[in-house]
């Protein structure tokens, strides 16, 4: 028979059975697929163990009786021994119990001197048995759903990843997008959920996906945890259960955890031998109906799309309504970094980084472009002008990269856009879009930004090769110079 069948015929748990083998008192023989195969006889010697342990008997002591080395009426006699020690220190405790609530006595007044005289008076040695050995103990109900356990977790952990999300968003923390920042970046919700947990099950006795998908936490008598032991439970959850959130290892031991849950094993944070077996867990998993799974659903679609939402925030600038030039510097870095754009950072006086430079440019025939920020009386930026300045030796004029120019215009409209951050960005890749089928020399209008490019020629000649008007060639032997200006302004 398998370990499951022997188990359900002896009412003993799983982890009990391997622990009598660990200690050589079990030797189940191999099948031909190399798994454990157990006999009527192997069912017979653990109905003798579990009855010699719940006697009280230690495990050392059963292995001397199988091993011959002492017989169970030597053992027994022995034991007696010592079960009457436990029998007259427990009589001597009921006698005085009793005493002590006959007289009537406060806290306060209460002499404790003759009572304790009366309790160490002729104690025998100490034989402490009880309570009854823990591995003889029913295993505690698991709920055998580990996909609904999931489903639970996974929620709570969707949860307390939003305040994270939002504040990052409010304070427009910006990190590094890459794969080690992108993991490191899960650690605030679960540090969250291991402060959260314990607090909701030690006084609701859940937690919202436990509750919406109708599975309960409880000790074996079917009380709440006590605080300390719900955060024991959560901190070896996410050690034992979750692989600590470690790439790979995570993997390896949810899987462990999914498939000793499927098989009804108790998990690893759910029984803990330095605690009284009465804290051991025990999960019961209530029939899910049909509006607790509506529900749940509901609660991951409304946690997603307030994520996305949340997202959406982080494309409005840290700076918002008329902008000074070093709010509009703050806006123009902040999209740099967010777009991920190849342009020079400005500082608080709104001049580009002249190291900064950029190939493209200089293929097309310009230097790198300088950057004029237009402000009002009262310092308010209005517009701004970007001029490239014409390399002498280029065979070849073309429309430069546009990318700062796009970050330009996004700094200054995301400082007037409403909190629907979506419209915001469709109006920039619409910006985008009609900035780059603008040629060489033109104009355009678009989303309060108005915007002109013109060309102009101080010296030698260029002509128009292109059939969108975007490239230029130099004619004849003189050295051209030209400026190719860019201005953009908020309409008055």
């Amino acid at each position: 028979m398998t370990i499951k069948e022997l188990e359900q015929r002896l009412d003993l748990p799983r982890a009990s059975v391997r622990y009598y083998e660990q200690e050589g008192l079990l030797h189940p023989g191999r099948g031909a697929n190399n798994y454990r195969d157990y006999t009527e006889e192997d069912l017979c010697t653990l109905e003798k163990v579990k009855l010699l342990r719940q006697l009280h008997l230690e495990v050392d002591t059963i292995r001397r009786i199988q091993a011959g080395e002492l017989s169970l009426k030597e053992a027994l006699d022995r034991q007696l021994g010592e079960l009457s020690a436990d029998q007259t220190a427990l009589e001597r405790s009921f006698r005085v119990c009793r005493a002590l609530r006959a007289e009537g006595e406060s806290y306060d007044a209460l002499d404790p001197r003759p009572w304790l005289r009366e309790l160490e008076r002729d104690v025998p040695p100490p034989a402490p048995h009880f309570p009854q050995p823990r591995e003889t103990q029913p295993p505690p109900s698991v709920a055998p759903n580990p996909i609904r356990r999931w489903g639970a977790r996974f929620l709570d952990l969707s949860i307390c990843a939003l305040p994270w999300v939002i504040l990052s968003t409010a304070l427009h923390i910006q990190l590094p997008d890459n794969l080690i920042v992108t993991w490191l970046k899960s650690y605030p919700a679960y540090l969250l959920l291991l402060l959260v947990e314990p607090l909701l099950l030690h006084t609701w006795g859940y937690t919202p996906g436990k509750w919406l998908l109708g599975l309960k936490v409880r000790d074996r008598n079917g009380e709440k945890l006590t605080l300390r032991r719900a955060r024991q439970r959560a901190w070896r959850l996410f050690g034992r259960g979750e692989g600590y959130n470690i790439p790979i290892y995570n993997i390896i031991r949810e899987w462990k955890s999914y498939r000793a849950c499927r098989d009804g094993e108790p998990m690893p944070w759910d029984s803990d031998d330095a605690l009284p077996v009465e804290e051991d867990l025990s999960y019961v998993a209530e029939e899910l109906k049909v509006r607790q799974f509506v529900g749940w659903v509901a609660a991951v679609v409304a946690i997603l799309v307030l994520t996305v939402q949340v997202g959406f925030f982080a494309l409005l600038p840290p700076c918002r309504g008329d902008l000074t030039v070093t709010e509009f510097s703050r806006n123009y870095n902040y999209y740099a970094s967010l777009l991920d754009q190849d342009v020079p950072a400005l500082d608080e006086n709104g001049v580009a980084d002249s190291t900064w430079s950029k190939l493209l440019d200089s293929a097309l025939g310009w230097y790198q472009p300088n950057l004029t920020l237009e402000t009002d009386e009262t310092g308010k930026v209005t517009g701004f002008t970007v001029t490239w300045v014409s390399r002498p030796d280029a065979g070849v004029y073309g429309v430069p990269d546009q990318a700062m120019v796009n970050v330009l215009a996004a700094s200054l409209l995301g400082a007037r856009e409403g909190w629907w951050a979506q419209g915001f960005m469709d109006d920039i890749l619409d910006f985008s879009g009609q900035l780059s089928d603008l040629p060489m020399e033109g104009s355009l209008s678009i989303e309060g930004l108005s915007l002109e490019r013109k060309l102009d020629v101080r010296a030698g000649k260029l002509t128009d090769v292109s059939t969108n008007h975007d490239f230029y060639k130099p004619v004849g032997t003189e050295d051209v110079h030209a400026l190719l200006t860019l201005t953009a302004r908020i309409p008055e």
